[in-house]
């Protein structure tokens, strides 16, 4: 639940009773030009109709007449904060020092009103524009973002963002990322080249659900702070390119890989990732559809790769896999599920407990055939 009770609430609340009325008042206008015979000068002909049609048009008057008196009213008051939302939302970020979950579930198309918001104080914007769910495009080039802390699951749930201008955002100071764009469904590039991630300790599920990007480029990413990386880029189904700094990702910190990459169906390439500390790959490469070589991966800390590289259907070259901790059955078992084309495998320190006709145990000794 957010911490604090969005002004958008408000707004939102407003432009729905406003719509209502509007319907109820066209709805009265409708019915009162079907029952009433009105002629073309505007009056109403009470030949046909007698005192019936009389009694009829004035209660559907009354009745038009104070429903339009409280649509006026209603009116005034949307009025009111939409034209004063900057000095609202202004005054909630000054006392909070805060934009954390400012936004929340806002049902409105656009936020252009917001341009001249003052964040120089604000020190908090997680979830701020959480589920804003018909948002299609976002500039927050004039933000002020310097104090930072905290940015996790900041456009959780932007379903149909599109376009977002991050361009000239501070990170310095942020510590959490972890679901930032996650479910942003709709977009379809991220610029991150100003983004300073040097203190981020969790970018787990940060990209998860952002279907429509193709390329990420995180070459100015200092990841050595990161200890969490959990479905940082699940479900990109998309995504084509992964860009690290000088094609490596030092994440020398984090121990928690699981599902990093899980269902990057056209995923082809990736930089070289720091995994000295890794303890949880599990599912990591699960469902790379296209991916052809791993190398490289430091595994000999993993306490858990059970379908870590399940459904690579394409993979042929998997290297430096160090598996001295792992013996159980249940992680070794879907370790090369339907890994079909997989004919180059470089396994140090393992031993199976797996039953020697088991398909992983003779997937596993043709790949390592001619190293024997």
């Amino acid at each position: 639940m957010p911490v604090y009770e969005p002004i958008v609430d408000d707004l939102n609340a407003q432009s729905e009773m406003v719509d209502a009325i509007m319907s109820q008042v066209d709805s009265l206008k409708d019915i009162s030009k079907e029952t009433l015979n009105i002629d073309k000068n505007g009056e109403y002909d009470v030949v046909d109709y007698g005192k019936v049609v009389v009694d009829a048009k004035e209660d559907l008057d009354a009745e038009l007449d104070e429903q339009e008196s409280e649509l006026a009213e209603l009116r005034n008051q949307a009025n009111e904060l939409s034209d004063k939302p900057q000095d609202m939302l202004q005054a909630r970020v000054d006392t909070t020092n805060s934009c954390a979950y400012l936004f929340y579930n806002y049902s409105g198309e656009n936020l252009d009103f917001i341009n001249n918001l003052d964040t120089s104080n604000a020190d908090k914007m997680f979830g701020m524009f959480e589920s804003c769910a018909k948002l299609t495009n976002l500039d927050l080039s004039t933000f002020d973002t310097s104090k930072v802390t905290e940015m996790y699951k900041m456009f959780y749930g932007c379903q149909k963002l599109k376009t977002l201008n991050l361009k000239n955002f501070d990170t310095s100071q942020c510590v959490s990322m972890n679901q930032m764009f996650t479910n942003c469904q709709m977009l379809e590039s991220l610029d991150l080249s100003n983004f300073n991630t040097k203190n981020v300790n969790d970018m787990s599920y940060m990209f998860r659900q952002c279907e429509q990007l193709t390329t990420l480029d995180l070459s100015n990413f200092n990841m050595s702070s990161v200890t969490n990386m959990n479905n940082m880029f699940a479900n990109c189904f998309n995504i084509k390119t992964i860009i690290g700094n000088n094609d490596y990702i030092n994440s020398d910190n984090t121990t928690n890989f699981s599902n990093m990459f899980l269902n990057c169906y056209v995923l082809t390439n990736i930089p070289e990732i720091n995994t000295s500390n890794g303890i949880d790959f599990q599912s990591i490469f699960s469902s790379c559809k296209e991916l052809i070589s791993i190398s490289n991966i430091d595994t000999k800390k993993a306490t858990r790769v059970s379908t870590m590289f399940s459904r690579c259907e394409n993979i042929e070259t998997i290297g430096g896999l160090d598996l001295r901790s792992i013996t159980s059955a249940s992680n070794q078992s879907t370790l090369f599920y339907l890994c079909s084309k997989l004919t180059n495998l470089d396994v140090k320190n393992i031993k199976w407990n797996l039953d020697l006709k088991h398909p992983v145990n003779l997937a596993y000794e043709a790949a390592t055939a001619d190293l024997k």
